[in-house]
């Protein structure tokens, strides 16, 4: 995740400003896409723990530490 980061710190301007089309429905600038791409993992993180807790599973450090690691 840390090279991620790197990676579009190193990006130039022409790189984060380009027009991106999103599946052929709209095209915005590539830095758009970012807050996109945050709260789309947040929501699908928050997808899963609410169909595991339940189940009494642990929810995974797929996106980052999970505060179920350890448990279980």
């Amino acid at each position: 995740m840390t090279a991620r980061i790197a990676e579009l710190g190193a990006l130039p301007d022409k790189g984060l400003t380009r027009q991106v089309r999103f599946f052929g429905m709209f095209a915005k600038p590539f830095v758009g896409f970012l807050p996109m791409a945050t709260t789309h993992s947040i929501h699908r993180r928050s997808q899963s723990a609410t169909y595991l807790r339940p189940m009494r599973s642990t929810v995974p450090a797929i996106y980052g530490s999970s505060a179920d690691e350890g448990r279980g």
